[in-house]
C-alpha cells in the first residue's frame, strides 16, 4: 500500500513539473538602483552652530544612518561654501592665515552626525562668518556594505564622483 501511494505521489509531482506555459514578454529594463544609498543635504544657518570656546559644532539628525551602515558601511560627509557647486569631502583643513588653521571634522553614530570645527589661533568667528555666507550646505551620503562591494574602485570622498555612480538626488533637510 505505501508502494502503491509514493507511486502515485511522484508520478502526480512528475507531472506538474513538467508544466510550464507560455512565456511572457520581457518587461523593460528598470535603472540601476540606489536603495541602499542615501544622500541628505542640509542648509546650515550661523544659528545652528553650538560655540565652545570659539570651536563650533551642529548635529545632524540622519534617519538613514544605520547601525549596519556605521558599523560596517560608509558615512561620508561633505561641505559647500558655495550653494552646492564645489563639495569638500571632510575632515580637510583651511589655512586662514600664517598662524592660523580651521580643522574640519566629523563623527557619526546610529542616526546623527556632528560635524565640527576647530580653530587653531584665534576665534575667527563662526563657520558661516569665516566664509562670509549665510548658509553652508553639508551633504552627508550614507552607503551600506553591500553597495561599497558593488563599487570597489569607487573615491567616495570625491562627492561628483559618488552622486554619479549611485545617482543622488539632492534633498534639504532644514
Amino acid at each position: 500500500m505505501k508502494t502503491k501511494l509514493l507511486t502515485l505521489v511522484s508520478a502526480i509531482a512528475l507531472l506538474f513539473a513538467g508544466c510550464k506555459g507560455d512565456q511572457g514578454d520581457p518587461g523593460a529594463q528598470g535603472p540601476e538602483g540606489n536603495a541602499n544609498v542615501v544622500g541628505t543635504q542640509f542648509a546650515v544657518t550661523d544659528a545652528s552652530w553650538s560655540d565652545n570656546n570659539g570651536d563650533y559644532t551642529v548635529d545632524l539628525t540622519v534617519p538613514a544612518l544605520t547601525s549596519d551602515i556605521a558599523s560596517g558601511g560608509a558615512v561620508e560627509t561633505f561641505l559647500s561654501q558655495d550653494g552646492g557647486t564645489t563639495w569638500i569631502a571632510l575632515p580637510f583643513t583651511t589655512v586662514a592665515s600664517n598662524s592660523e588653521n580651521a580643522f574640519w571634522n566629523y563623527a557619526y553614530s546610529t542616526g546623527s552626525v556632528t560635524v565640527a570645527l576647530l580653530w587653531n589661533g584665534a576665534d575667527n568667528g563662526s563657520p558661516n562668518a569665516f566664509y562670509n555666507v549665510n548658509t553652508l550646505d553639508i551633504n552627508v551620503v550614507c552607503i551600506a556594505p553591500a553597495t561599497m562591494k558593488k563599487y570597489p574602485n569607487t573615491n567616495w570622498k570625491d562627492y561628483n564622483v559618488v552622486k554619479s555612480i549611485l545617482q543622488l538626488q539632492n534633498n534639504s533637510s532644514k
